[in-house]
């Protein structure tokens, strides 16, 4: 009786440690980069043309899911600062017991803007956060794009080849109801 009781306590305890995950996030792109020099394609014809494919910027965005066990999934948003970008997608991870936490996410709407060269793809990003202080975790993100249409001062142009990278030190607040 004393065992069915104990795994009855387990079973139904379970459902107590699931919650909502709200993640505001603050953050810096310490490295953006790739190549300058784009081959795109035009109404069947190919030409180069270069890109200022390098810098810094603020970012905020956040994450909103549930988290289970320490699990996490749900959906990612991030946004950057003067009108750089949004990335839309979705997110899994584990926040484990003491310290650390870690997530992969796929942006199926990734968006950068460099003056009059608009892009448009998907992204991946993988990322480790460090959870010492209470409510706070402060993370290194890398994100690595795959952007296929470009806007180039107002003409639409496609490409396969375009892929660029950033690292990102940002700031989130992991809060679980």
């Amino acid at each position: 009786m004393k065992i069915l009781a104990l795994i009855l306590t387990i079973l139904f305890s379970q459902t107590a440690i699931s919650s909502i995950l709200v993640e505001p996030q603050l953050g810096y792109v310490v490295n953006h980069s790739a190549d300058s020099q784009l081959n795109v394609t035009r109404n069947g014809v190919t030409s180069s043309t270069n890109v200022n494919a390098s810098g810094t910027a603020a970012e905020i965005g956040g994450r909103v899911g549930l988290q289970f066990l320490g699990l996490m999934a749900g959906g990612s948003v991030v946004k950057g600062a003067s009108d750089k970008g949004m990335l839309t997608g979705v997110f899994v991870g584990y926040n484990a017991p003491i310290l650390v936490r870690a997530w992969a996410a796929y942006h199926f709407k990734s968006e950068i803007n460099y003056g009059s060269v608009e892009t448009d793809g998907t992204s991946i990003e993988l990322g480790a956060g460090f959870t010492a202080l209470p409510l706070l975790s402060i993370n290194l993100i890398y994100r690595k794009y795959s952007m296929d249409e470009f806007v180039i001062n107002g003409l639409d142009y496609t490409t396969s080849d375009y892929a660029p990278t950033e690292i990102v030190l940002a700031v989130s607040a992991p809060l679980t109801f």
